[in-house]
């Protein structure tokens, strides 16, 4: 369905619902995946809801997935709710185990990462899942544009230096969400 940017909010949610009868007529279901959700304004939180309820009124199949650090379900949703997955961080031996199994099965028979780096990649991602990867990628590739063969804390410090936002509101946002777990919540 494609959406002109200028129509009116009424034009938009009437071809929404044709879009959505006629899904419901053809047995298609829809998935709807929203990460940060917990970072949305009221308003995306409303159309959310009426996502939902065009979904129920017409008969559709519609699963939505709202990814959050912190339990953000609008109350007009949380009946719709069957099912809630608390992600918690990796504690400091997880993350290494990932670092070094990843590094594994990548092919390397090397060591990349020294324990130091290890200790610093747990500390600087809080042991975030997403946040572990992009660091590790990050380190290594800092790692081989100075042609060394093994990372260290310092390019583990310098990497993450990178990956921070700039703004000092933007870094205070990433550091309290960094200490929240995620949690995914499917909606049927």
């Amino acid at each position: 369905m494609q959406c002109d940017i200028d129509a009116k909010p009424a034009r938009i949610w009437n071809a929404l619902h044709v879009r959505f009868a006629a899904l419901t007529l053809i047995e298609r279901p829809i998935v709807v995946v929203i990460d940060h959700f917990d970072c949305v304004d009221v308003s995306c939180q409303r159309a959310v809801c009426r996502i939902r309820q065009l979904a129920d009124a017409v008969g559709l199949n519609l699963t939505m997935i709202l990814a959050t650090r912190e339990c953000a379900i609008p109350a007009a949703l949380q009946d719709t709710v069957e099912l809630r997955i608390d992600i918690v961080p990796w504690t400091a031996d997880e993350t290494t185990r990932f670092v070094n199994t990843s590094v594994a099965s990548a092919g390397s028979k090397e060591i990349l990462f020294t324990d130091e780096a290890l200790d610093s990649i747990h500390q600087a991602t809080s042991g975030v899942p997403a946040s572990v990867v992009a660091l590790c990628n990050m380190a290594l590739l800092a790692t081989m544009s100075q042609d060394e063969t093994l990372v260290t804390r310092e390019i583990v410090e310098a990497a993450n230096g990178e990956l921070m936002p700039r703004s000092d509101e933007s870094a205070a946002r990433r550091s309290s969400l960094a200490e929240q777990p995620a949690l995914t919540t499917p909606m049927n």
